[in-house]
C-alpha cells in the first residue's frame, strides 16, 4: 500500500476529495485519502501492451498528491507533481506504451 505523508493528505483534504467527517486517527485518514485518490480524478492516461495484452496506465490526483495505477501492477506514488508522476510512468512502462 502507498505511504502518504502529511502534506499529501492535506492536499487531498484541501481539494475536497474527503467529504463528511475527517477521521482523527491518522491511519484512518490516510486510508480515506487513498480511497479518495483511487476513486478520484484521472489527469493523464496511456495505453500499454505486454505479453498479457493491452492495459491502461493512469495518473490520478490533485495538486500535491498524484498516484499511478496500471492494471495488474501495484499503485505507485504518491508524487508531488504531475511531471514527477509522468517521469515515473516513462521509467516503469515507457517501453510498453503504445498510445499516449
Amino acid at each position: 500500500m502507498l505511504k502518504f505523508q502529511k502534506h499529501h493528505v492535506e492536499a487531498i483534504v484541501r481539494a475536497g476529495l474527503i467529504s463528511g467527517n475527517i477521521p482523527d486517527d491518522y491511519d484512518a485518514l490516510c486510508d480515506e485519502a487513498f480511497d479518495a485518490l483511487n476513486n478520484g480524478l484521472e489527469v493523464r492516461s496511456w495505453t500499454a501492451e505486454q505479453d498479457k495484452g493491452a492495459y491502461s496506465i493512469v495518473i490520478k490526483g490533485v495538486p500535491g498528491a498524484y498516484i499511478i495505477q496500471a492494471l495488474e501492477y501495484d499503485d505507485l506514488g504518491p508524487f508531488e507533481t504531475i511531471s514527477e508522476a509522468e517521469q515515473e510512468v516513462k521509467v516503469q512502462y515507457g517501453e510498453f506504451i503504445v498510445e499516449e
